[in-house]
């Protein structure tokens, strides 16, 4: 039978279980856990994983614990509906017009973003 660990040292280990904080247990009385997927991320800003180990920190979790529970908390957040999100980008554009911007034509933009590359 597989012995649950905790912060304990070997000779706190009783037979067949484990001591975790004075209570001794087996593995059978905790459910397995799920398996779960492995995500792996590249190219991460040396500012935004000091930013992340800074919050993990401060909220008392390792770097992956925090990055999925910001992630957690961004999938989870309500996205507008279609029609919702065109209403807002319309809204937005006329209040915009009405402080004098005008919108980029597809001209405009399309010289900007080659201007923006070698």
């Amino acid at each position: 039978m597989p012995l649950c660990t905790g912060a304990a040292p070997p000779e706190a280990f009783g037979r067949g279980g484990s001591a975790y904080r004075g209570r001794t247990f087996h593995a059978r009385d905790r459910p397995a856990p799920a398996l779960m997927a492995t995500l792996t991320l590249q190219n991460v800003p040396d500012d935004l994983h000091r930013r992340l180990k800074e919050r993990a920190e401060r909220n008392r979790r390792s770097i992956d614990r925090e990055a999925v529970r910001l992630l957690e908390e961004a999938v989870r957040a309500p996205q507008p509906e279609k029609d919702e999100a065109w209403e807002q980008a319309t809204a937005l554009r006329e209040r915009l017009a009405a402080r004098g911007f005008k919108p980029l034509t597809a001209e405009e933009v399309q010289e900007a973003i080659e201007q923006g590359r070698p």
